[in-house]
């Protein structure tokens, strides 16, 4: 019964062990060498796949239980489109798949509306997109869609073609349904709960958007959907530039230390030990004076006697 599946309390203890394992791990592919590197990196695959896994069920539970809401905010069009470019462009790039990307150039930069979810989705539909495409390309468009440009809103739609395995008619129907996985026989090789569109329809409709799809079996599919948002600032995003391409490093599965900060002061505070032995791990190379505090009482004691200039806290 997914609508009485954790509570936030209980989905944050599943998912805190699993990312406490990733982050010893991430530790542990920073020091290790040779084959060891590459059983950590199998370690990492498999771990960020679990979690997925996890995120699914829950968001799914959330949604069917209410309690999902969409939080509006300012945000940067450009800065979204740039991180799942980056994202989803490495990941083609894996399979050995082209990865374009189009985008409309009078369409605003600055918009208000639900960042989070609007990334959600578009990861979800682009993810798929690579996952059943074995060769050829993927081509992701952002456009203003047909009601256009109003005095304070604009309608986005979005646009994901693939020359994938596409869907025959007669499950075109169960696309959207949870905990449906299509073509067995074809995808059975594929990883997934079943869940990615299903939650990514429910968002869309929270979004008070549209989402549809054309496809022909053996030749590709076509996703495509728009949402509307508030317009910020109506300076035009103009030639869409992509920036920040993956590094030869981080294709070779090496790390690199951005910044280093030895005299900043910072405190982590979390009840968790081995939480507390990851963050204070990964921020070892950045020389940053790390303290630590298991609780509330040790942190207002610590946080008296020193200054910091950052504080960790977990919020649960």
């Amino acid at each position: 019964d997914l609508h009485s599946f954790p509570t936030r309390r209980s989905s944050d203890l599943i998912r805190t062990p699993l990312n406490a394992i990733l982050g010893m791990n991430e530790m542990i592919m920073r020091q290790a060498q040779g084959s060891m590197k590459k059983y950590a990196f199998n370690i990492k695959s498999a771990g960020e796949t679990l979690l997925a896994i996890i995120n699914d069920i829950l968001d799914f539970s959330k949604i069917e239980s209410g309690k999902m809401e969409i939080v509006p905010a300012n945000y940067s069009l450009s800065s979204v489109l740039n991180d799942i470019y980056n994202m989803i462009s490495y990941k083609a790039k894996q399979k050995g798949l082209e990865f374009n990307i189009n985008v409309s150039p009078t369409i605003p930069d600055s918009l208000h509306g639900d960042e989070v979810r609007l990334r959600q989705i578009l990861v979800n539909i682009l993810n798929n997109a690579v996952k059943y495409t074995p060769k050829g390309s993927v081509t992701f468009t952002v456009q203003a869609g047909d009601s256009g440009i109003s005095d304070e809103a604009l309608e986005l739609e979005f646009i994901c073609q693939d020359t994938g395995l596409g869907i025959r008619d007669e499950d075109k129907k169960r696309l959207f349904s949870k905990f449906q996985r299509l073509d067995m026989k074809r995808n059975r090789n594929i990883e997934g709960t079943g869940l990615g569109l299903a939650i990514t329809t429910s968002l869309v409709q929270m979004m008070k958007g549209s989402i549809a799809v054309e496809s022909t079996y053996g030749e590709g599919s076509c996703f495509s959907f728009s949402v509307r948002q508030t317009v910020s600032d109506w300076e035009e995003i103009g030639t869409y530039q992509i920036s920040g391409e993956v590094s030869e490093a981080r294709k070779r599965g090496k790390t690199h230390t951005s910044f280093i900060a030895p005299t900043a002061r910072v405190l982590i505070v979390d009840d968790a030990p081995m939480n507390l032995t990851v963050i204070a791990g990964l921020l070892k190379r950045t020389q940053i004076q790390v303290e630590t505090a298991s609780g509330g009482k040790e942190a207002i004691l610590k946080f008296g006697a020193y200054d910091y200039d950052l504080v960790f806290l977990d919020h649960r």
